[in-house]
């Protein structure tokens, strides 16, 4: 496939501020193309997905964290500029790619300032987490080159699949431990162990029903239920069912006949306490019976 084939295809043009998704124009600069179909062949010579992509747009720089109350946190101006990034980003990649790849970047700057490479690509990288690729070890080769431009800053991207012996194959299948179906399992192995499809399989598998059908306590009416806890179908009967505990008869002490101080209780308290006294004396009893 020659540059102009691929700049038909595969290359795209994103402007540096947010604009409609239809307005996403592709590239036709015989320069880019020319550079992207270099860094493709020098690392996704056996790809079959790809893309090239022209950032618009001054190049930006990782930053290095800073430190306050034992602890390392990004500026926000930095979560700001990743956060962009990755809005742009997602307007070409409508899912991230569970496979190998390798990320390519040449940086336009528009000035000569002492900027690293591997910071410029780090800010790419770190954008495109969650957009292009789930996990950073999916990026097994990576290229970055800088360049200067005053004219037209920009960002040319290349991504697409490489061929490596180190598989990182995200997309694998498993099966649910509940009801038996196959499911995917976007994450690597060593951050989460998907065991069930969803979360209704795992609350079943768990003994509870989070979801069914369940009679009113009030009405009497039967009602689906939102979660195990509940028991009235509406706010009304919640209100009603209170009143109705609340009102109730008071519950009397089983030996006196007096009342008690709450429903769960089966002797009022001078009874509670005769008992505790009947208690003690006898075992002071059986103590002294034992010593003679």
């Amino acid at each position: 496939m020659s540059a102009e084939d691929a700049g038909r295809k595969y290359v795209f043009t994103i402007p540096g501020r947010p604009v409609p998704a239809g307005d996403v124009t592709r590239a036709d600069s015989g320069s880019d193309l020319e550079r992207a179909w270099a860094i493709k062949n020098a690392l996704m010579r056996d790809s079959d997905w790809f893309r090239f992509l022209v950032l618009e747009g001054e190049p930006q720089s990782k930053a290095r964290p800073r430190f306050g109350r034992g602890r390392a946190y990004a500026s926000s101006k930095q979560r700001a500029a990743e956060q962009e990034l990755g809005y742009r980003l997602k307007r070409v990649f409508n899912e991230p790619f569970l496979k190998n790849l390798a990320v390519g970047c040449v940086f336009f700057r528009s000035n000569r300032q002492r900027i690293d490479t591997d910071n410029l690509m780090k800010h790419v990288l770190d954008s495109a987490r969650g957009v292009i690729y789930e996990d950073d070890s999916q990026v097994t080769a990576h290229m970055g080159i800088l360049e200067h431009d005053p004219e037209r800053p920009r960002t040319l991207l290349v991504v697409g699949e490489h061929k490596t012996t180190m598989d990182r194959n995200l997309s694998t299948a498993a099966l649910c431990e509940m009801c038996g179906q196959a499911f995917k399992v976007k994450a690597p192995f060593w951050r989460t162990r998907m065991r069930f499809c969803s979360q209704n399989c795992l609350t079943k598998w768990r003994g509870h029903v989070r979801q069914g059908e369940g009679n009113c306590l009030a009405c009497g009416k039967s009602f689906r239920r939102q979660r195990a806890g509940h028991k009235y179908c509406s706010n009304e009967c919640r209100h009603e069912g209170t009143r109705r505990v609340n009102n109730r008869a008071p519950t009397v002490c089983r030996e006196c006949g007096s009342p008690v101080s709450r429903p769960e209780y089966r002797r009022c308290r001078s009874c509670w306490r005769k008992s505790l006294r009947r208690q003690r004396d006898g075992q002071t009893k059986q103590e002294v019976a034992e010593g003679a």
